[in-house]
């Protein structure tokens, strides 16, 4: 008998206002297996904006690298919803995002949902 996948999404920046690079908090994750970030464009003061969102790992919540994957760029105006998933990581996640081209403050909500 098969048993249900074990999930859980985590709201890391609800709703919060970004003018500048900035990192999301640290969340434990070693349980999952998968990770899928969303991200979430609640308002860009209709200006053209680049963000490059990269998954850094730590095995403890304190030192961080980068994964090894590209970063993933996402272009505004775009879709209101951008996702992208990573497997293989450490104990601990969080989102970096280098925000460029921006002139006034992006309004984002980011979610971390993992699955087992």
């Amino acid at each position: 008998m098969n048993a249900m996948r074990r999930f859980f999404t985590a709201v890391l920046e609800q709703g919060n206002s970004f003018d500048g690079d900035f990192q999301t908090d640290p969340y434990e994750t070693g349980w999952a297996s998968e990770a899928r970030w969303f991200v979430r464009v609640l308002d860009n003061g209709g200006r053209a904006t680049r963000i490059a969102f990269q998954t850094e790992l730590s095995p403890d919540g304190i030192v961080w690298v980068a994964d090894e994957t590209a970063p993933v760029e996402l272009t505004i105006p775009a879709p209101p919803l951008a996702t992208f998933l990573r497997k293989d990581f450490g104990n601990w996640l969080r989102l970096n995002a280098k925000i460029s081209g921006n002139e006034r403050p992006v309004k984002l909500v980011v979610y971390l949902a993992l699955k087992e």
